[in-house]
């Protein structure tokens, strides 16, 4: 009996070898990771980074950085900068949960 089971852990243990090393498998892994990458991009976005992003510009706006800069910095568009700048001026002293409330209204339209 343990002989069987010490035989089929080495034939597994062969077997996943086999796959880890195959070209398929390799594609498929990477897929996989990119699509997890893409999908906790999205799950940032949804659960506080734009939050973060319009509190990040708030702070680099209030310290006299220009939209270019603060686009390069963030490693965002100068649009997306300029759309919370917008914001910003239009609805001064509000909080950044507030600012971030409007500028989704931008983004979802």
């Amino acid at each position: 009996m343990k002989g069987e089971i010490d035989d089929r852990i080495l034939d597994l243990d062969k077997l996943v070898t086999e796959v880890k090393s195959s070209v398929e498998w390799e594609k498929t892994h990477m897929t996989i990771l990119e699509k997890g990458k893409e999908i906790g991009k999205e799950i940032g976005k949804e659960i506080g980074g734009e939050e973060h992003l319009v509190s990040l510009v708030v702070t680099k706006y209030n310290k006299g950085l220009s939209i270019a800069t603060i686009a390069e910095h963030l490693e965002v568009t100068q649009e997306e900068v300029m759309a919370i700048v917008r914001i910003i001026k239009q609805y001064p002293g509000a909080t950044v949960e507030e600012l971030t409330k409007e500028y989704r209204k931008t983004t979802k339209s």
